[in-house]
């Protein structure tokens, strides 16, 4: 996915910690079942890629460490336990904290992390791989894949800043994600979208759908707007991330052949949306 393994061994140990790195060799804790030994090795191993060869400021940059690393976990798991939905626990875990704790940007240095609580696990690991989720999601997959592993190498043995990274994402994927990176790292917005209502007419043979959107969270996103049909015809369309800059609601109109039966938003946990309850419509 992202390059290959650069050093000339690879050694793992069974030590007296849950999980650490080092340059070719990991430490973890024995006496886990076959998943989770998985997860710790998977996660240690990953960080021979981030920051023992892109090498980024861990103490200064959790994310681009630990969270660039928890994002690539997710697709390895995914490989071998399919049925585990990586991406959806992770969703799903960033959700369920943020209602507990207080939540601190993504942008925080680890020291500055409130102590006896799980900030740093929520901004340094969670949610920055929810947010890598998000924007494969929005740029599709294997442009973002390709991007990320481009990053990779032109990266690798050197030391990258936040904007390097931004930068050069923006680049590879063709996009101005001033907006993106503002609203993810430096805010503590959630992202919830939500469809209010829906309209549906026929004209000559043909249906005009009309979906009412509402931006619930403070973060923004744009909303992309799936119909289909009882025999399956779909229907897309994107409204774009402008159309929320000065309100909370905007409307999609979408044209089918059929009534529609079925409407999403943003539908997928790899959209991060903390409530996905309220992302689909159903006739």
């Amino acid at each position: 996915y992202l390059g290959d393994y650069p050093y000339p061994t690879a050694t793992g140990v069974e030590g007296p910690v849950l999980g650490m790195e080092y340059p070719m060799v990991v430490f973890v804790a024995g006496e886990q079942d076959r998943e989770a030994l998985f997860d710790v090795l998977d996660h240690e191993w990953g960080h021979m890629w981030f920051p023992m060869v892109v090498g980024s400021d861990e103490r200064r940059y959790a994310w681009m460490d630990e969270g660039i690393d928890t994002f690539i976990n997710q697709l390895s798991k995914e490989a071998y336990f399919p049925a585990s939905e990586p991406v959806l626990q992770n969703v799903a875990q960033y959700a369920a904290a943020i209602q507990i704790f207080p939540e601190q940007p993504i942008s925080e240095e680890p020291d500055r992390f409130a102590a006896g609580g799980p900030a740093l696990g929520i901004a340094g690991y969670t949610k920055p791989a929810v947010m890598l989720n998000a924007l494969r999601a929005l740029a599709g997959a294997d442009s973002f894949d390709q991007a990320l592993s481009r990053y990779y190498e032109v990266w690798s043995f050197k030391h990258p800043q936040p904007a390097d990274f931004y930068r050069f994402m923006g680049d590879q994927l063709g996009r101005d994600l001033g907006w993106f990176w503002q609203n993810w790292v430096y805010t503590t917005g959630t992202n919830d979208m939500a469809i209010l209502g829906v309209d549906q007419n026929q004209t000559e043979g043909q249906w005009t759908v009309t979906v009412s959107i509402d931006q619930r969270g403070e973060l923004l996103m744009p909303a992309r707007v799936v119909a289909a049909t009882a025999s399956g015809v779909t229907d897309t369309v994107t409204i774009p991330v402008e159309a929320f800059y000065n309100t909370d609601r905007a409307t999609a109109t979408l044209t089918l052949s059929e009534r529609a039966e079925r409407i999403m938003v943003n539908g997928g946990p790899e959209w991060g949306d903390i409530n996905p309850q309220n992302n689909t419509w159903t006739r």
